[in-house]
């Protein structure tokens, strides 16, 4: 079981965010990445990745969705500016199903 989602404005690149949790531990798919199929050609693979979960404990996806905060909010590569805090929230939320 995955969930898709959406980056917020402003965050970096799928791919990017990708690359910074692998050094931090935590896996996910940016679209581009990831081995699924899409029936329709779309241009907001950039901003969409995947989180699996099925096979973690409660408090290990909550120790992953802190470490997915904390790697969006460091600056970009590319100097993206700083992300609000409503996004962090945004991110728990999707996260923990809120």
């Amino acid at each position: 079981m995955h969930v898709a989602w959406h980056l917020p404005a402003g965050a970096p690149p799928a791919p990017e965010l990708q690359r910074r949790l692998v050094n931090d531990g935590v896996g996910i798919y940016s679209l581009a990445s990831a081995p699924v199929h899409t029936v329709e050609p779309f241009d907001v693979g950039d901003s969409i990745v995947l989180l699996g979960y099925p096979c973690l404990t409660e408090d290990r996806i909550r120790g992953a969705v802190e470490l997915i905060a904390a790697a969006l909010d460091r600056p970009s590569s590319r100097s993206a500016p700083a992300r609000e805090p409503q996004d962090l929230r945004d991110v728990r939320d999707v996260i923990e199903g809120r």
